[in-house]
């Protein structure tokens, strides 16, 4: 059950054994404030730590993207990163006609076509160039299941 660190109040306890989020178990914290936020774990450190599987889908996307440490909810309790880069993949989806197993097969290319310097970079651009970077987490998930999920 994912539940907010008693500690920081920012990030998300992800594994039921642990007492706090991963940025306060490093000791990262200060003043309750996670000075780590923008701290991302790697492919490999994830794999280290948490051994996890995750389901290819939108919802194994998100628990990625949480445990890579983007956020859940801002303090307000809005949702923050992780959810808006899901919605940015769910509404890419929806202007190329495609659903989620297509866009993660075909990732490389919608990657390069939304880039800085690709055919459909003003869609890219869109929130600050959220889509742009939601499709770039969305390879980064790719590479994880390709590399540690595959049998």
């Amino acid at each position: 059950m994912v539940r907010k660190c008693p500690i920081c109040e920012l990030n998300y306890i992800l594994n039921d054994n642990d007492e706090k989020c991963l940025s306060c178990m490093n000791n990262k914290t200060k003043n309750n404030d996670c000075k780590s936020r923008n701290d991302k774990l790697s492919n490999y450190e994830i794999f280290t730590k948490y051994q996890q599987k995750f389901e290819i889908n939108r919802n194994g996307f998100l628990i990625y993207l949480a445990l890579r440490g983007y956020g859940i909810s801002t303090k307000s309790e809005a949702k923050s990163t992780s959810f808006e880069y899901v919605n940015a993949v769910d509404r890419i989806c929806e202007i190329e006609n495609i659903c989620f197993d297509v866009l993660l097969k075909n990732i490389e290319r919608y990657c390069e076509e939304y880039s800085l310097n690709g055919i459909k970079k003003d869609l890219g651009d869109y929130g600050h160039g959220t889509r742009r970077n939601a499709l770039n987490r969305l390879l980064e998930f790719s590479e994880y299941i390709n590399k540690y999920q595959s049998n």
